[in-house]
Parts: structure tokens; sequence; C-alpha cells
């Protein structure tokens, strides 16, 4: 699976608390994924035949391989393990090498063996051969997103999920999408103040767009890419927010993700259950 490896070195950050802060992003951008939502046990043992269209065999081997993130925790989810803990620099491994083919460490390291009883030119010569028979493709680099930007897109979700009924800009106070306007305005005040038109016309497109990039980038973490907002065909073009349906997805292990998701956030809107 070539989008373990990509995926694996796209999640592990500088240091352990960058890799752990990624992994928990992703973890609740899958929560939030039209797509690993429609996805279970079930449907992921079928057997998959030539009429599977690409997409949903991925997500389908996204999901075999890293199970339910709706009914349990964090802590209980096992991607952790499977997708980072496997990886290793070339200064961990003692390997034994043979002369025809290189020792693969991951997509970004291989190492090769050339007998040191030939030529210099012979070795170059045989180096080179080797190095162009075995070149992987480079892993695709997607835009950096800050940290910061994906918590507010997620918390975005989350408040619109518990509230489906809230107008944008009350969502956008209760995730704390614009930092400036914490404490200036209030997500329970009445919306006849003239003088926060600005306010709420501003809030409600910059939720609007937060919630298009949490769409785009939990459509492509249910297909193993993260984070990434590429526009691809068979994507779901909506959250299932009408009738608490996604919350009641979102909260069948508790709160501990949505108070997480607003405190990363910078909200002081926790849930109280």
């Amino acid at each position: 699976m070539a989008w373990r490896d990509e995926l694996s070195q796209q999640l592990t950050g500088k240091t352990a608390a960058d890799t752990e802060e990624q992994l928990r992003l992703f973890f609740n951008f899958l929560r939030i994924s039209p797509s690993y939502g429609l996805m279970d046990g079930a449907r992921a043992a079928k057997r998959l035949t030539s009429k599977v269209p690409a997409r949903t065999r991925r997500i389908i081997e996204v999901f075999r391989l890293l199970g339910d993130v709706h009914r349990i925790s964090f802590d209980q989810w096992a991607g952790p393990g499977l997708l980072v803990s496997g990886n290793k620099t070339a200064n961990q491994q003692t390997v034994l090498l043979n002369h025809t083919k290189p020792f693969v460490i991951d997509a970004d390291c291989m190492i090769f063996s050339v007998p040191r009883n030939m030529e210099r030119a012979q070795q170059m010569a045989q180096f080179h051969s080797l190095l162009k028979a075995h070149d992987p493709k480079p892993v695709k680099k997607y835009p950096s997103m800050r940290a910061k930007t994906l918590w507010k897109a997620l918390a975005c979700v989350y408040a619109k999920a518990r509230h489906p009924d809230l107008e944008l800009w009350r969502v956008g106070l209760l995730a704390n999408a614009v930092e400036s306007l914490k404490g200036k305005i209030t997500p329970d005040e009445p919306r006849k103040l003239a003088s926060h038109a600005v306010h709420r016309r501003h809030l409600t497109l910059i939720v609007a767009r937060l919630i298009l990039t949490a769409l785009l980038v939990s459509e492509n973490a249910a297909i193993g890419v993260f984070p990434s907002q590429e526009r691809d065909l068979g994507v779901q073009t909506e959250f299932a927010f009408a009738a608490h349906q996604l919350d009641e997805l979102l909260s069948a292990s508790g709160d501990e993700e949505y108070n997480l998701v607003m405190k990363s956030a910078g909200s002081e809107f926790l849930s109280r259950a």
C-alpha cells in the first residue's frame, strides 16, 4: 500500500509533539469525513472486484487498516502504531545486503551495496545502474496547512454538528473562528444589533470557508491523503448536519474529541455533559 508510506511521512513531524498533533488532527478529520462515516465492518469485508470505483476501493483499504474512529477514543485507536511507529532512519538499522538489489528503508531512503574489489569506474557504473533501476517515484508533497487553521475548521464542523440550526456567524463564535472578535460579540446575542452587522457578515464568510476546507481535507483523509484540499470526483459534497446525524456519530464515544477540538481552536465553549 503505497499510500500508507506516503501518509506516514506526511504525519511524521519534526518532534514527537508535532507527530502527536498531526495524528490527532488526522483522527478527527477521519471522524468528520462523510465518506469514511458511511464505511463499516460489513462493507469493508466485501470482496473488491474490478467494478468497485477506485475511490471507494481506497476508502475500503484505509478502513481495513485503520478501522472505526467513532466508537473508540484516540488512545484506543490503533492508527498511530500502524502509521508511524515503524518509521526508522538509516542509522537505526543493521542490514545485510547483496549486490543485486537495494535494501529499501522507506519511500525516501535505499541502501546499495557495491563490491569493493572493483575498479572505481566499475563501482560507479554499477551504482548508477542500480539507482536507475530502483529509483522510486517521489512522494507527492501537499501544500502545507497550519495546524491552527485545521483545528478551527474542525471546531466549526463540531459546533455546527452540535447545533445544526444555528446561524454560521454564531457557529464561528462558538468555534473561535476569528480570534479578534473573541469577547466583542457573543453567540447568544440578539441579531438585531446593527453595530455588529459587519462582524456577522465577516464571520459567516469565514465559517463557510472553514467548513468547506474541513470537508475537502476530511474527504482526502478518507483515502489516506492528509492534509490536502484537492478536489476529486466522487467526494461527498456536504456534511450531514441535519437532524443531528453527524453529531450522533461524533458523540458515539462521548465528548472527549469535541472538547479537545474546541480547546485546540481556543474556544471556551465546551460540552458540559
